[in-house]
């Protein structure tokens, strides 16, 4: 499967520790939701300490390790990071899977959908398209 393109914010934090690790983190850093009503959607805000800063305690090295927090304070120390939540390519990537699922390994609806904690309606709706 094709490695899907990631927006700015997100590549940027590649650049430093890795596609797999920066997933990892903008996956486990928790989220808030904002905009007006009707407009709300979640986004992801985290704060990187300078070097000098960064404890064992911080989120950074619970998350990934002392080295990658590390290198992201060095590079972006003193920032506040506003990272795409990745919420697009997650839902294209579960839409391969779910067909993938369905079609190619012939799972039921109801496993693929308890798998991937979507409805059963939502794996037939994908899969008839």
């Amino acid at each position: 499967m094709q490695q899907a393109k990631l927006p700015k914010s997100v590549q940027e934090i590649v650049d430093v520790i890795g596609r797999e690790r920066a997933l990892y983190l903008v996956g486990a850093l928790p989220s808030y939701t904002a905009g007006a009503a009707g407009k709300k959607s979640k986004r992801i805000s985290f704060s990187v300490p300078t070097l000098s800063r960064l404890r064992d305690d911080h989120h950074l090295v619970r998350i990934l390790g002392r080295s990658d927090a590390e290198r992201m304070c060095r590079e972006f120390g003193g920032e506040n990071l506003y990272p795409a939540n990745l919420a697009e390519i997650y839902r294209q990537y579960r839409t391969k899977m779910m067909r993938l699922m369905v079609r190619e390994q012939g799972l039921s609806v109801a496993t693929v959908a308890d798998t991937l904690d979507v409805s059963e309606r939502t794996v037939r709706n994908t899969c008839a398209a």
